[in-house]
Parts: C-alpha cells; sequence; structure tokens
C-alpha cells in the first residue's frame, strides 16, 4: 500500500456551516447587494443605427447584451459599464427611401426629380376677392373676414340694400374706400357674371380670389315641386358656380397666383328627402370641384370646396317649393333662442373659408352636424338612408 492520500473535508459537510442559521446566510446575502457598485453613476452614451426610432429613447444595454427600458422622462443614470442608446446623426431610414425613390435613372446620384409643383398658398393681404351672394349671412361674413386680413373686395349680389350694407361695413376695416366695389349679379345668367368679371377686373387692375357663395334651396317632395323651381335651383347653385370658375379663371391665371372656394352644403355629402334637388346640386358642386382641384393642381390656383351645417342665414326664408312656407316658419324661430342654441353663425364659416384658403385644404366642414354626416356617409355607406329617413319623419 502506497503512502495513505491527503483527505480535504467536504466543505458541504463542515458542520460549522451546518450550524450557520438561515438569518446569518440573509445578512450574508445583504452584504454582498451593498457592495454593488453605485446605482448612480452616469451612463455612457452611444449612437445606434439599428434601434427602431420608437424604441431608441429610454433603452439601455448592460455589458452582456441584454437591454432594458427605462420610463420615458427618466433622467437617473444606471451602472457605469451600462450604455444608453440614442438615436445616430444623420438621416433617417425613411429619409434615405424617400432621397433614393427621388433619383433620377440614369442621371447624375445627386439630381433628383422635382416634386409637382401644387396649389400656391395664397396671400390674402393685397388680394383682390370676388364674392357672390355678399348681400347677406355667408358672403356678408367673408367678405368682412376678407376685409380684416386686407384683402379688396368686389362684391355681387341681386339684393342692393345688403350689397351696399356689406359695403358699408367693410369700408370700416380698409384705409380706401377704393377697395370695394358692388356689382349687382345674377348668378343664374351668364352674361351677369361675365359683366361682373370684367367690371371687377377694370376697377381693381386683377381678381385673386373667388368665392362662390350665392345659392338657393327649396321645400317639398320632389313630385309635388313645380319645374321651375327645380330648375331655379340648378341654375343658381350648379350654373352659377360653373359660370362663375368658367369666366373668372382667365381673370385669376392672369394674376399668377389665387384660389377658388365654391360653397357646398352639408346636402352634399348625402342626399336628403324633402330636399332632393337642393342636395343634388351641392352633391354637383362637390364632384365639379373635386375635379378641378386636381386639374388647376399644377397651376398654382387653389380649388376649397366647403359644407356648412345647419348655418343661421336668410336661406330658408327665400326658399321655394310645395312646402316653402313650413321652411320660411322655421328661418323664422333662427332669430330666437334655435338659432343661437341648434345653429352656428355665419362668422364660423368665414372664419373656416379664411382658414381653407390660406392653408390650400380641399375640404372644409363647418359644424358637429356636418361632420357627423360626413363620418356616417364614409363609414356606413350602406346605412346612409338612416339619417334620410329620420330627417324625414321628423318634417
Amino acid at each position: 500500500m502506497g503512502p495513505p492520500r491527503d483527505v480535504r473535508p467536504d466543505p458541504r459537510r463542515d458542520p460549522a456551516r451546518r450550524r450557520r442559521s438561515p438569518e446569518l446566510r440573509r445578512r450574508g446575502r445583504r452584504a454582498r447587494v451593498r457592495t454593488r457598485q453605485r446605482q448612480d453613476a452616469p451612463a455612457r452614451r452611444v449612437r445606434d443605427h439599428h434601434q427602431p426610432r420608437g424604441a431608441r429613447r429610454g433603452v439601455e444595454r448592460t455589458p452582456t447584451g441584454r437591454r432594458t427600458r427605462r420610463r420615458r422622462g427618466h433622467t437617473a443614470s444606471a451602472h457605469a459599464d451600462r450604455s444608453r442608446r440614442e438615436p445616430a446623426r444623420g438621416p433617417s431610414h425613411s429619409r434615405r427611401i424617400t432621397v433614393a425613390a427621388q433619383r433620377v435613372p440614369g442621371r447624375h446620384a445627386d439630381r433628383r426629380r422635382r416634386p409637382v409643383r401644387g396649389s400656391v398658398v395664397t396671400a390674402i393681404s393685397g388680394s383682390t376677392a370676388a364674392i357672390t351672394g355678399a348681400g347677406s349671412g355667408i358672403g356678408r361674413a367673408t367678405a368682412l373676414a376678407l376685409a380684416r386680413r386686407g384683402a379688396r373686395l368686389a362684391l355681387a349680389d341681386v339684393n342692393e340694400a345688403g350689397l351696399a350694407e356689406t359695403a358699408r361695413l367693410a369700408r370700416s376695416h380698409l384705409c380706401d374706400d377704393d377697395h370695394v366695389s358692388t356689382h349687382l349679379c345674377d348668378v343664374s345668367r351668364r352674361g351677369d357674371i361675365e359683366g361682373y368679371a370684367a367690371d371687377a377686373a377694370a376697377h381693381h387692375g386683377a381678381i385673386h380670389l373667388l368665392v362662390n357663395n350665392a345659392g338657393v334651396t327649396s321645400a317639398g317632395r320632389f313630385e309635388d315641386e313645380p319645374i321651375d323651381d327645380l330648375e331655379w335651383i340648378v341654375s343658381i347653385n350648379v350654373w352659377g358656380v360653373v359660370h362663375g370658375c368658367r369666366t373668372f379663371l382667365p381673370h385669376i391665371r392672369a394674376a399668377g397666383r389665387g384660389h377658388i372656394v365654391n360653397l357646398s352644403s352639408m346636402a352634399g355629402l348625402l342626399g336628403l328627402p324633402r330636399n332632393v334637388i337642393y342636395s343634388m346640386s351641392k352633391g354637383a358642386v362637390r364632384t365639379f370641384s373635386e375635379g378641378l382641384r386636381a386639374e388647376l393642381r399644377s397651376s398654382g390656383i387653389g380649388v376649397t370646396m366647403v359644407h356648412p351645417g345647419a348655418i343661421n342665414t336668410n336661406i330658408a326664408k327665400a326658399a321655394r317649393g310645395a312646402e316653402a312656407e313650413r321652411l320660411q316658419r322655421l328661418g323664422a324661430l333662427q332669430d330666437g333662442v334655435l338659432g343661437r342654441i341648434v345653429m352656428r353663425p355665419p362668422e364660423a364659416v368665414a372664419k373656416a373659408i379664411v382658414r381653407g384658403i390660406e392653408h390650400d385644404r380641399a375640404r372644409v366642414l363647418v359644424g358637429p352636424d356636418a361632420r357627423l354626416v360626413d363620418a356616417w356617409a364614409r363609414l356606413v355607406p350602406s346605412r346612409s338612408g338612416l339619417i334620410g329617413r329620420a330627417i324625414d319623419r321628423i318634417s
């Protein structure tokens, strides 16, 4: 037999270790925790190109490669050996893709396609605005809103007294009375519109803005309305807008920039019963404006269509049709509590028109009722008749 081996005791069988209480073990663990590195040491910042943009802020990386997310806005630092990930300098990934898509094939690498010239944002101050239906309501409010912005006005209406009152109010906002001109014009007659455009251009020198605001309505079932009233509505609401745009477009092109605003209605978004021809005419204005905007986009002329909801104007008082008396009685209530609670003032539409011109918006909705009808027609087109049936029952 060889010499005896030096046998070391197994530490797991050490009686002293077995005699240690659980409390001593817990104390040892707490002592080891207290000897770790400080938690308030500053973190080392690095740039990372591979982290998604939405996850870059508040993400840190440990030495082992593990990523930890921190609360947004938290500024306390972690261990000194951790590194905070931040966005890399230079263009983003989406920007690189956009630039690459603009490269012209076969050309120099830095040569890019020029974007299609869009509609010029029209400066209202110093421009000339032609407004139809300016004797009252939305037309008057729009004229005053543009006058406050420093625009010259060429006002048109069939109501001479209302037109003179609008001109008087507008001159109080302008330094020169000659900056406002009035023109008697029936937009249902093409000759009147052509004379209106020629006189306005001769007086002001250039036309930059056109607001086709003149409009009428009717009340009654389609079968009961006289054919003359139906033709009267279409001649003003549809042909008045078409002839106005066709006549004033050469003057706007000659000015070098411009904008056209066509007044549609909430009824142009959804067909309404007992107002079928009016809804048809305003829907025609909507589709006409959409197509005209696409045609004029590259020429620096913008087109905006406006869809007002229930507005406190005189359009109901001048209504025709088999049930015109009922609509006129409703119009008489506009001056009372009903008009102040349910309907919005014309100044709200004028403010939306000015904002649409300045920002070159394709469409402007005015009022919660117009937004509701638009959302319903877009989201549930197959159920669009429910609103019409509800209005028919209420009527």
